[in-house]
């Protein structure tokens, strides 16, 4: 493991920002086989190496958050996050820290002084983020799996341009205490992997009631509304919903990502779900939520966890983008009037979709419209960023959970790296499913049986025509 992390660097250098020494994981897997020398009785993620978003405390390590690894822009906590610890006494193998997007603002992965992530697919290619280096790492199989935080899709559109499965769950359903909040009434921690089971593992080990966690969900509405499918077998049906066709989110794709959301209709469909296009007025909550967490009030919680005068003292330590976007923050002056009727109007849209809720099971939208090419955005840093989220940035607003899965590759014009055949290489296609709050078990059994039927289209090569 540790010659393939080594080995990962001359591909992208950017990948952690704390990488465990060769001895200390040595020790570490040593202490788990003295603690655990039953091997009938070994705890469930026994020796499964895993990496952690750099946001996510670790008792004596620093949380940089993508800022400056020196105080005061970091700090050194003296506890872990309750996700970490719960990690650790499942036997799970600790291997590093990864890169961010500074201060978990940002979904293209270009935001850090650690250097870019690319994509595990080209060079070229952004890495999404915020919780960038954690999918890389999953996706070029450096680790079984990596711990995240999402607000506005920092999971699952990394996941979606590295092939990997990103689960976010209902909010609170995990504890968030020892993670650096982005906004924090909206932030989840989340889970990659390179599958749905094994997301569904390590989020089966993590979740839980945090009494320290003024979010946290409380226990006894577990699973409440929850109804798992309880089988594979595609005569058991579900309904899924869609977007109309004639959204804005749908004109903000790429031609070959609308071919491809249309043809991952129809696995869905195999996988024993009947499709349902949502009317206009369906798809206005989804639409607006997304639309309050950047062009509302709601952006301004960026700056309330931070202490006073702390953006006027540590702007020069900014990446200039993050700078760029906390000014602008800044210089917006929302009122309380402002906040609070965004706050009425995010409970309106909530309510809205639960009702969406008790016709579907799930909405399936493309993760992101487009994946751009690093160059892209740095020449458009904040607008290209803005576009990414037209499908991910209801689903915490709404307290949604969603999972984004892998759902094929397209050709693109070779540009260094690895070639294809024909010299051209491939970027991955994505698809998230949404579902309400607390649905997370039912989300969960919907996305594999769609994971089922992608292996076997992938593994039979055949086609489903657009």
């Amino acid at each position: 493991l540790h010659e393939r992390i080594s080995h990962y660097k001359t591909t992208d250098r950017a990948v952690w920002i704390r990488l465990q020494t060769l001895n200390a994981l040595v020790a570490e897997a040593r202490a788990l086989e003295a603690k655990y020398s039953d091997l009938d009785h070994l705890p469930s993620l026994f020796g499964i190496p895993f990496s952690i978003k750099d946001s996510i405390d670790i008792a004596g390590l620093p949380t940089t958050t993508g800022l400056s690894a020196f105080p005061p822009l970091s700090r050194t906590p003296t506890s872990s996050a309750p996700v970490y610890d719960s990690l650790i006494a499942a036997g799970a193998l600790f291997v590093g820290k990864t890169n961010m997007d500074q201060l978990a603002t940002g979904m293209t992965g270009c935001r850090s002084p650690y250097g870019i992530p690319h994509s595990v697919f080209s060079a070229h290619h952004i890495a999404g983020g915020s919780s960038s280096g954690s999918a890389v790492s999953v996706g070029a199989h450096l680790v079984s799996f990596s711990i995240g935080s999402d607000t506005a899709g920092s999971i699952r559109l990394p996941a979606a341009f590295n092939g990997v499965v990103g689960f976010k769950p209902t909010r609170g359903m995990i504890p968030a205490r020892g993670v650096t909040p982005a906004c924090l009434s909206l932030d989840c921690v989340g889970v990659l992997a390179g599958n749905v089971d094994d997301a569904r593992r390590v989020w089966e080990v993590v979740r839980g009631y945090d009494e320290l966690d003024p979010y946290a969900k409380p226990p006894l509405i577990y699973g409440e509304h929850s109804t798992p499918l309880s089988s594979d077998d595609a005569t058991v049906s579900f309904t899924f919903g869609i977007p109309p066709p004639d959204v804005s989110a749908f004109s903000a794709c790429s031609p070959i990502y609308l071919e491809l959301f249309s043809a991952t209709v129809q696995a869905l469909q195999r996988a024993g779900g009947s499709c349902r296009e949502l009317t206009a007025a369906e798809w206005h909550p989804f639409e607006a939520a997304g639309a309050l967490l950047y062009e509302g009030t709601f952006v301004s919680e960026r700056l309330a966890s931070l202490p006073d005068n702390w953006l006027a003292t540590n702007s020069r330590h900014l990446h200039p983008t993050i700078r760029v976007v906390f000014e602008a923050v800044v210089a917006r002056q929302s009122t309380a009037v402002q906040a609070y009727r965004d706050l009425q109007a995010k409970a309106t849209y909530t309510r809205q979709a639960e009702h969406v809720f008790r016709t579907v099971d799930v909405v399936m939208v493309p993760t992101a419209p487009t994946q751009w090419a690093i160059a892209e955005v740095l020449d458009d840093p904040v607008r290209k960023n803005s576009a990414l989220g037209v499908f991910s940035h209801c689903a915490n607003v709404l307290d949604l959970c969603a999972v984004a899965v892998p759902a094929g590759t397209y050709p693109v014009p070779h540009q260094g790296g690895d070639a294809g055949e024909g010299g051209r290489g491939v970027l991955p296609f994505g698809i998230t499913l949404m579902s309400g709050s607390r649905m997370d078990e039912k989300l969960l059994d919907i996305a594999r049986r769609y994971e089922n039927v992608r292996k076997t289209i992938d593994e039979t090569g055949a086609n489903l025509p657009p």
